[in-house]
């Protein structure tokens, strides 16, 4: 027995896609962030991306979190995302000024 998760309402669907590819852009005049979060339908849950960067020293050292620092310089990121049904973006205080645009391809 176990619990039953409803499926969230939340984020955009990625389709089975396997890259995020993201433009972003600060108008305003201080750097924020970007947090990406991901979504699994098999857990129920959501939680921040992380990503492997270097796989010497322990497993919490060996991930990154998919964080990104925005600023007036824009900049296209692209992330793996196999296995996550659905994204989201958590951005800093001041989410008037920041762009996002959002991408997925499946090569």
């Amino acid at each position: 027995a176990g619990t039953l998760r409803q499926r969230s309402t939340h984020g955009v669907r990625t389709e089975n896609a396997r890259f995020l590819h993201l433009y972003v852009d600060d108008t305003g005049d201080d750097a924020e962030t970007v947090e990406v979060w991901g979504y699994n339908y098999a857990f129920g849950r959501w939680a921040p991306l992380t990503f492997a960067s270097d796989l010497d020293g322990t497993v919490n050292d060996a991930f990154k979190s998919a964080t990104i620092t925005v600023t007036s310089a824009p900049k296209m990121v692209v992330l793996p995302i196999n296995g996550i049904d659905k994204v989201y973006f958590k951005i800093g205080s001041d989410n008037a000024s920041v762009v996002i645009s959002a991408a997925i391809s499946t090569f």
